[in-house]
């Protein structure tokens, strides 16, 4: 797959605002192998981003309007807080383990394959760009929710039926944004 605009902001962002933290001790580091939220939260600092960049973030902004156009479309012409609503619902129904999330989830995760390439663009757009862009704040966190939603979706129709451990893994760390972006 080709490189796109959102590649390129997640590349700069991080290059230029994302700064990690080491480890002070032994409890911080069992503190994080437990709890994502908490590793993202105290691992990684987000400084403001250069001035220079806001082109690219537009940029980036705008593929992924395009893209959630598209997929919202596929979903019957859903809007996005109905999206955001209906997903919500689907996350409480696969957690209480109800009957029907499954079929739900095996024909949403369809439809989102692909809409988000991977999980530097649930970072980007859940906690990079609200942190290292704050007068938008608000903006992008509403987005972050859609790109860590739709990913989520697809990962709940690929993983959601599965016990093995590095999938259930896969599927905590995309809980783990989606709570950072409920707080």
């Amino acid at each position: 797959m080709s490189e796109t605009v959102i590649d390129r902001l997640e590349q700069e962002l991080w290059s230029q605002c994302v700064t990690q933290r080491v480890a002070e001790d032994d409890e911080a580091i069992k503190r994080w192998q437990a709890d994502e939220a908490a590793h993202i939260r105290e691992r990684f600092q987000v400084s403001p981003m250069k001035k220079s960049t806001r082109p690219l973030v537009d940029e980036a902004v705008d593929e992924w309007e395009r893209i959630e156009a598209i997929f919202l479309k596929r979903m019957g012409g859903m809007t996005r807080e109905q999206f955001l609503t209906e997903f919500t619902a689907l996350r409480e129904e696969f957690f209480k383990k109800k009957p029907l999330w499954g079929g739900k989830a095996l024909s949403w995760g369809n439809i989102a394959y692909g809409a988000v390439k991977n999980m530097d663009w649930v970072n980007l757009f859940s906690w990079v760009l609200p942190q290292a862009d704050p007068s938008h704040v608000a903006k992008h966190r509403l987005r972050g929710k859609m790109v860590t939603a739709v990913y989520y979706t697809e990962m709940l129709g690929k993983y959601g039926f599965s016990d093995e451990p590095n999938h259930q893994d896969i599927l905590a760390r995309i809980d783990a944004r989606w709570k950072l972006l409920q707080e």
